[in-house]
């Protein structure tokens, strides 16, 4: 028969790969950004910054959005108003620099929102 379970040969276990090494410049824009959402969310007690991932990934799509690169008329508004402005329309252009390397972000979104849809 043809049963299921690893090819033959195989190992079994997870696939070898998996995402790169974080590099040391990585790693410490990681904590920069950890540091950066304690004190842009100061002013938010009741916030768990356990998922600061998420949060870093509302904040560039609300920068995006202010880019005129991403529509997204929400993240905007789900950010933390006495901070919100950093990455409003009026500061976006002073972000240019940096948008090409968030590019991924959009085409995550591009991704997501074309999968739902087609769901």
């Amino acid at each position: 028969g043809g049963g299921g379970g690893p090819p033959p040969g195989g190992g079994g276990g997870p696939p070898k790969g998996g995402p790169p090494e974080r590099t040391a410049v990585q790693k410490a824009l990681d904590t920069l950004f950890e540091l950066a959402f304690k004190v842009l969310y100061a002013t938010e007690p009741d916030l768990r910054l356990d998922s600061y991932k998420n949060l870093q990934v509302l904040w560039v799509r609300a920068l995006l959005a202010s880019s005129g690169q991403l529509d997204d008329p929400v993240a905007y508004q789900l950010l933390p108003p006495a901070s919100r402005w950093l990455v409003s329309p009026a500061v976006a252009p002073l972000w240019a620099p940096v948008l090409p390397k968030l590019e991924w972000i959009a085409q995550r979104t591009s991704f997501l929102d074309s999968t739902f849809d087609a769901w």
